[in-house]
């Protein structure tokens, strides 16, 4: 309970008016006034918590008032990952499906469904639900089986991603089947065909991961190599592609450059570690790096699967990673968009809405996560501090959040008025952050910062 003083301007100058505001466990604030001894009255008004958030929205509260009472409350970003809003009564699966390269699979394949729309890339986490009694069967026979389907973005795209699932709930007479998948190896459709009862069946070739070798390989004289010198100091964490070579490595491969037929910078743009260190020089402008509930993978392989599912790029730019079989044309890619998108712009009219540095992440995963809606449409959520006056009905909801702790709001382009997402308001005046944006990746498309004439990235 506490109690604000203002000036009543109705009075005769008679003293102030008290305004007191009780919350009541239930959520509801009553509103209480009274103005002198002869007018004071008790008012049976009330108003909801959404009507008092959002007339006060814009105001700071006190820090020292919130950390006195309340305390400030960080969110735990482990839980848009969980998924809660599916429901509580989900069963875990156990075991892994490991597909060969280059093996010819069959599988349920899943191309035409207008629901999820979106173009899955290995390491993603996809929530599903299924409502057709036929899908529902389909999926549960998968669940006893591999646990792994097929997934592409349309019937005329050629590459997909397998997916695999760990995590389902329903299903029952009449109830929906949520399942909870993680995107797992890429495959190139050789054929399909449905069976009797509508399933898309996929003959499906499982792409390979290739490794590059050392550039410097060729100008090796393997001849002689049994007599050569091994650096002082050794990688420290034994053999492996993924171990950081110390400072007597990176020496050692100086010296051999000047004896190439290339100057050092072509080498370099091959290589995964110099790669890397480019891309994270990049990702620190959008203050990405300085988070430090986000842990940004630094193996080439992991990176760039991590920035393609990441990173708000169209569904065309995702097919083009898909049907690249290196790490280090992935990376190459990816970094020339990294260099050249500096504002994100609405799908339909072109219209500004922000800035990459307002780009930040509120989950484990990243920056930019898939949801599901109680419709089954899955959403791709890039999450922003902020964004160029969009517009934003002022009835909110908690019901099927996707952030615990948070209220949405739809928000749409003032321009065109298409949907573009939504504004995501703290329950709880002590959780940080206040607000933020959830904005849909099929609603933008990154802005080039390129001179007139097409852009194509360099692989």
């Amino acid at each position: 309970l506490f109690s604000i003083k203002m000036d009543s301007d109705e009075s005769d100058g008679s003293g102030d008016s008290d305004i007191e505001l009780e919350e009541r466990p239930d959520g509801v604030i009553v509103v209480e006034m009274s103005d002198s001894e002869e007018s004071r009255q008790s008012t049976d008004d009330t108003l909801s918590l959404d009507d008092v958030f959002f007339r006060h929205e814009d105001e700071e509260l006190n820090e020292s008032q919130i950390n006195s009472v309340n305390g400030v409350q960080n969110f735990d970003p482990s839980l848009p990952t969980q998924h809660t809003y599916l429901g509580e009564q989900m069963e875990e699966l156990s075991g892994r499906t490991v597909l060969d390269d280059d093996e010819f699979v069959s599988m349920v394949l899943i191309s035409d469904m207008s629901e999820i729309g979106v173009v899955v890339i290995p390491g993603q986490t996809i929530p599903l639900t299924f409502f057709h009694p036929i899908m529902i069967t389909e999926m549960k026979s998968i669940i006893q089986d591999n646990k792994t389907f097929g997934i592409r973005y349309s019937p005329e795209a050629i590459y997909g991603t397998t997916l695999e699932i760990f995590e389902y709930g329903g299903g029952d007479a009449n109830e929906s089947l949520s399942v909870k998948c993680k995107g797992r190896q890429r495959f190139k459709v050789v054929s399909s065909g449905r069976q009797l009862n509508g399933i898309e069946i996929g003959k499906l070739k499982m792409l390979p991961e290739i490794v590059l070798p050392d550039p410097l390989m060729s100008i090796h004289n393997l001849s002689i190599s049994r007599y050569k010198v091994k650096p002082k100091a050794t990688r420290l964490c034994g053999s492996g592609d993924s171990c950081k070579p110390t400072q007597s490595d990176a020496e050692y491969f100086v010296k051999k450059y000047p004896i190439t037929a290339w100057p050092t910078w072509v080498y370099k743009q091959y290589s995964g570690e110099h790669l890397v260190e480019r891309i994270m020089r990049e990702l620190r402008k959008w203050k990405l790096v300085e988070q430090k509930v986000l842990v940004i993978p630094q193996d080439p392989l992991e990176l760039s699967y991590w920035l393609a599912q990441s990173l708000p790029l169209d569904n065309t730019q995702r097919q083009t990673i898909l049907s690249l079989n290196s790490s280090i044309q992935r990376l190459r890619y990816e970094l020339c968009i990294l260099e050249r998108c500096k504002i994100l712009c609405c799908k339909y009219c072109g219209r500004f809405t922000a800035n990459y540095e307002e780009i930040f992440s509120m989950s484990l995963e990243g920056p930019q996560s898939a949801y599901v809606n109680p419709g089954g449409y899955v959403h791709e959520t890039i999450t922003l501090h902020k964004v160029n006056n969009l517009n934003v009905f002022v009835r909110r909801s908690v019901e099927h959040s996707w952030f615990p702790g948070y209220a949405w709001s739809i928000a749409t382009c003032p321009e065109c008025s298409n949907h573009m997402g939504w504004l995501f308001t703290a329950t709880c005046p002590s959780l940080r952050p206040k607000k933020f944006w959830g904005i849909v990746r099929n609603s933008v498309v990154p802005s080039l910062n390129v001179e007139e004439g097409s852009f194509e990235p360099v692989i």
